[in-house]
């Protein structure tokens, strides 16, 4: 019976809101799943709310209790800098499997199970400007970030390391002088290991091969967190196969 009353009153409020929104459910994890009478949470997102290419995005738990707010714009990157990366590397939480490119920007709202508010950040452009954070109490404690990139374990000089002693230039390759520099994306999960490498730049095959390996063959990350919760981070990594 109970879990009956709780399916119809997640039922309720999805039909309350669906019209002109965007609604997910998730699990108690916040992964999206599809069986709304599993949902721990479910999340509302509403597009021009508060301008052109603005974005609101609001979490709830299943009884009701608004759990995160987060207020997002679209941003426009050069489509010739996306095509041909030339960053050293991109680590992207907000962007994430997002065609818009939607990053934050605004307020950030996140609370409490008891409704007691957990946090308030600002960010522009997705750049961290101020915030504060409160315990379940409502008491000021030290603030954290409310997005945590993940890492490779030991930091970046291990992940050099690793990439050094690792990385093979095929001989077939070094014998016709090829080189260049290969972009692999991938993606870092919520336990921290690695799926769905695959390469991003128009780089020959033999390098492509050899890139996809060794990334392929890294061990488990430091898994990125948002507010606490690990979430699935997107990361391009360059190799650069350069001969003497």
């Amino acid at each position: 019976m109970a879990m009956k009353m709780v399916f119809s009153i997640l039922l309720c409020l999805a039909t309350n809101i669906l019209v002109g929104q965007d609604t997910i459910f998730l699990d108690q994890h916040r992964m999206k799943i599809f069986d709304i009478a599993l949902a721990e949470y479910y999340q509302v997102t509403e597009d021009d709310v508060k301008g052109e290419n603005t974005r609101l995005v609001r979490l709830y738990d299943r009884s009701g209790q608004i759990r995160m707010e987060k207020n997002m714009k679209k941003s426009f990157p050069d489509k010739k800098r996306l095509a041909k990366p030339s960053v050293p590397e991109t680590i992207d939480i907000e962007k994430m499997n997002d065609k818009d490119f939607f990053v934050l920007d605004g307020e950030v709202f996140t609370w409490w199970e008891n409704g007691q508010l957990r946090r308030h950040d600002i960010f522009e452009q997705h750049d961290f400007i101020e915030g504060k954070c409160w315990d379940e109490q409502g008491k000021e404690k030290e603030h954290y970030p409310y997005l945590t990139q993940p890492s490779f374990p030991g930091g970046m000089e291990k992940r050099m390391d690793f990439l050094v002693n690792n990385l093979r230039y095929p001989g077939r390759a070094r014998n016709r002088g090829i080189t260049g520099t290969v972009f692999v994306n991938f993606i870092v999960e919520r336990d921290g290991s690695i799926s769905e490498a695959r390469v991003i730049s128009n780089s020959h095959r033999l390098l492509n091969v050899e890139a996809l390996r060794v990334v392929e063959s890294m061990p488990d990350w430091e898994p990125g967190f948002e507010d606490g919760f690990p979430v699935r981070v997107a990361f391009t990594l360059p190799l650069r196969f350069l001969l003497n």
